[in-house]
């Protein structure tokens, strides 16, 4: 699927695929205690091969509160960190949307790895 967007500063329109953003999501059950954890994530209508990036994020509602840090992943599965910075457990159910991830641009020659 194929979105156009108006842009009204540049007075034109840009065109987003939608197979340029993927949920991904928890593989299994995953019961998280308080502090970091390392869990299995299905990154939905990605390519084999192909590499995705997710921001990082941090939640905090209802007492529930965690950190998930920058992420490169490739293919339909792989694994995220999760930081627990609350003092309850968390539960998610196989399936639940952690982040969204988007296709890697390449890096520009200017730019340093460190």
């Amino acid at each position: 699927m194929v979105s156009l967007i108006r842009d009204p500063m540049a007075n034109n329109l840009n065109i987003v695929s939608e197979c340029d953003r993927f949920k991904v999501t928890t593989a299994n059950k995953e019961c998280l205690p308080p502090g970091a954890s390392i869990i299995k994530v299905l990154v939905l209508g990605n390519k084999s091969g192909n590499e995705v990036a997710t921001p990082p994020r941090h939640f905090e509602l209802n007492g529930v509160s965690y950190s998930l840090p920058a992420t490169v992943l490739r293919g339909a599965e792989g694994y995220m960190k999760v930081v627990n910075t609350g003092n309850e457990e968390i539960v998610w159910q196989p399936g639940e949307v952690l982040a969204r991830a988007e296709n890697c641009q390449e890096l520009s020659s200017n730019s340093q790895v460190v």
